[in-house]
């Protein structure tokens, strides 16, 4: 992975508990599952409509024991709240959109220790993009963290909302992902929050990314 102990590649993939990772330019996680040819084999650790948690551990056992690989997109979660080559997974797929922001054109790629994938067609980042990633790893658990507490408190609130019909938000202990959740993500339980009011069919996300808690209830009620 670099094989410096400073390399921002080593330390991302020391996160994920992989043995070998790159990073590469691609406008996101779904372009390098599709060029690695894993679509079949792809789950979203954080993910779905309404949001939801993988069982990650569950999921690697099943597929190996068909000799499948399990490759984790683990682009919402981070390497902040999910090391998904430590539960298991044979390749970890992460946008940095989260890590560098958003449109940031860079996309890891993580595998475990004997696993084996094709980069033909794939650019690797350059150093200028491998130095911006090692500075903005350095804040990462800081911002995800708030921002799940931030994501946290907003569930709580959306949970007695009169006009709320339906919520998702796996920190709830009523949510369907929780005790997954509990066991597969560390340090919050993400940044996204996903209501649905009564009288409407569609979900609607609130990201609490880079903002309070009382400044996101405020902005939903204006929305309300």
């Amino acid at each position: 992975m670099g094989e410096s102990s400073t390399n921002p590649t080593a330390l991302l993939g020391r996160r994920l508990g992989a043995a070998h990772g790159w990073i590469v330019r691609a406008r996101g996680a779904d372009e390098v599952v599709d060029a690695l040819g894993l679509r079949d084999c792809r789950v979203a650790v954080l993910g779905g409509t309404p949001i939801g948690v993988a069982p990650i551990r569950a999921m690697a056992r099943s597929a190996h024991a068909r000799d499948e690989l399990l490759a984790c997109d683990n682009s919402l979660s981070t390497s902040a709240l999910c090391a998904p080559c430590q539960q298991g997974a044979d390749v970890t797929v992460e946008s940095l959109d989260l890590v560098l922001g958003e449109g940031c054109g860079l996309v890891g790629i993580f595998v475990a220790e004997g696993v084996d994938v094709d980069l033909a067609g794939l650019e690797l980042a350059d150093d200028l993009a491998q130095a911006e990633l090692g500075d903005a790893l350095a804040g990462l658990d800081e911002r995800m963290r708030s921002a799940s507490d931030a994501a946290q408190e907003l569930a709580s609130y959306l949970a007695c909302h009169p006009r709320v019909h339906a919520l998702a938000y796996p920190g709830l202990k009523s949510d369907a992902s929780f005790a997954t959740a509990a066991t597969t993500l560390h340090h919050g339980f993400g940044a996204f929050v996903d209501y649905r009011l009564r009288g409407e069919l569609s979900w609607r996300r609130i990201s609490c990314l880079g903002t309070t808690a009382r400044a996101a209830i405020s902005s939903l009620e204006r929305e309300m």
